[in-house]
């Protein structure tokens, strides 16, 4: 699929299949697509699993066409069983399907992409959990066109949004996005915070923040309700002027959109002053620009461009240790040339789950990070042990499952004098159970650590439920029925029924 979209390699193309992977994992389907929009219009294929040489699935599809019409009206994923309306077109790319499960990629209120996923596993119907599970991994598939900046390339379908402010906001959402080598999300929302603070504190007139990645730009400003026009042709010249000067070529102005948010009056209107701006982030092509229009008797706008400034580099240390600590937990899972493919899915399995608990737990992103990279890394002594023999084997002797157990304090060795204190204390663990009866220390109950209880329910449930176990793999329902009998014995009972609430 080279060429078919801006900067798309090898490397890109894996890390949607292993996302739509998850399709075969979660929701038992034997056969999944995925189809992207491409600049000139056609939905085009850009991975799929499970078709055949006689069953492969169509290379595009064009907006008219049955299929990407239907997709188009949902918004949620739909399961059927065929025929139905688009039944002449889809079974003519697969005759032997039975049933098939629609999943649209939704950002910004537009579909930018859809899964066409076949045939669940023994026959059976898709089921409401395989719908609500579809819609997840939907979702992570969309951020992940978001991210790479695929999802500028909507293929129009007709459907009207009624606003050019959602455009935009679609627009600054998607550079933005691109921008997190500068700040990542939680930066960006300590970023807003400031620049609204600034308003009412400083009785400035009007604050702006842009991204800038290559061609493209997205100015956000901040005005209070009561406050006059603001002059964004001016302002955004006056930011081209700044990135010139930093060296960073200013993107044409048609490809530089401006989203203009009128807060509550914060304080008594003012007049427009001095206009000041500053590139407190920046690389060849890309970088943060900040400015602020000083009111008549407000801050002097450069004091206040130094404290978001302040804000900018703080924000910007952390997102740098974010990226620092992941590449790290990258490294040590698969290090060198050494191949460990079923540790590695397992373990990213386990990581989003733990993702997906910590927030429905009501914790940020931060904590959230650290609950994903736990999970990552809770298997990590695995590597040093007898990796081949002993990884998801059905059946260990009494001295296997001896030396399996070690593999818990090998991964704590590991994480030592990393800086991963917390994660390094899940690790050792994980085992543990909640009525003391666990490996290596049978702490029991809340003496265990929470990280270590969070990734031991989202390891339960991932084994219980893959295709690629040592055991059959159970249905969603089934599954959770044999942890809530586990629950308080060998798992946190409050974590097990938080899970029903998000897988069930």
């Amino acid at each position: 699929m080279a060429g078919m979209w801006p900067g798309w390699s090898p490397g890109m193309e894996r890390s949607f299949k292993e996302v739509l992977y998850r399709f075969l994992e979660e929701v038992h389907c034997t056969k999944a697509a995925l189809y992207l929009p491409t600049p000139d219009g056609p939905w085009v294929l850009a991975c799929h699993y499970g078709f055949g040489r006689r069953q492969a699935p169509p290379a595009s599809y064009e907006a008219a066409d049955p299929l990407p019409r239907k997709v188009a009206t949902l918004g949620e994923p739909v399961a059927a069983d065929l025929p139905w309306d688009v039944s002449e077109e889809t079974s003519g790319a697969n005759p032997s399907s039975a049933r098939i499960l629609l999943a649209p990629l939704m950002s910004g209120g537009r579909t930018v992409g859809f899964v066409d996923a076949r045939d669940k596993g023994g026959g059976r119907p898709f089921d409401a959990g395989d719908v609500r599970q579809a819609g997840l991994i939907a979702g992570a598939l969309a951020e992940l066109a978001r991210r790479h900046g695929i999802d500028a390339t909507v293929v129009d379908t007709g459907a009207d949004d009624g606003s050019d402010e959602v455009e935009s906001r679609s627009w600054g959402e998607r550079v933005w996005a691109r921008s997190d080598r500068h700040l990542d999300d939680a930066g960006v929302e300590r970023l807003k915070e400031a620049m609204v603070e600034a308003l009412g504190r400083d009785l400035v007139y009007a604050v702006a923040a842009t991204a800038v990645d290559g061609d493209a730009a997205a100015t956000f400003v901040c005005a209070g309700a009561g406050a006059g026009e603001v002059d964004t042709d001016v302002l955004t010249r006056h930011q081209g002027g700044a990135l010139a000067s930093a060296g960073v070529p200013a993107p044409h102005p048609a490809g530089w959109k401006v989203l203009l948010h009128r807060l509550p009056a914060l304080s008594e209107p003012v007049r427009p002053s001095v206009l000041a701006t500053t590139v407190p982030r920046h690389g060849a092509r890309s970088g943060l620009v900040l400015s602020v229009v000083g009111g008549e008797g407000s801050t002097p706008p450069a004091a206040v461009l130094e404290r978001l400034q302040r804000v900018v580099e703080g924000a910007s240390e952390r997102a740098a240790l974010v990226f620092e600590r992941r590449a790290l937990a990258r490294s040590l899972l698969q290090p060198g040339e050494d191949s460990y493919p079923d540790l590695v899915a397992h373990s990213q399995a386990v990581s989003r789950l733990c993702w997906s608990l910590a927030r429905a737990l009501g914790l940020d992103r931060t904590a959230a990070g650290e609950a994903a990279l736990a999970g990552l890394l809770h298997d990590v002594g695995m590597r040093e042990l007898e990796y081949e023999r002993l990884y998801r084997h059905p059946s260990p002797s009494p001295k296997d499952r001896l030396l399996y157990r070690q593999h818990v304090v090998v991964g704590e060795r590991i994480l030592a004098d990393t800086g991963l204190d917390a994660i390094s204390r899940a690790t050792r663990h994980h085992h543990e159970r909640w009525d003391g009866k666990g490996y290596p220390d049978r702490l029991a109950g809340s003496a265990i650590p929470y990280l270590a209880r969070l990734v031991s329910v989202a390891e339960v449930f991932d084994v219980l439920t893959s295709t690629s176990s040592y055991r059959p793999p159970l249905p969603t329902q089934r599954a959770l029925a044999t942890m809530r009998a586990a629950a308080g014995q060998q798992l946190d009972p409050e974590l097990v029924a938080l899970l029903g609430k998000v897988v069930g």
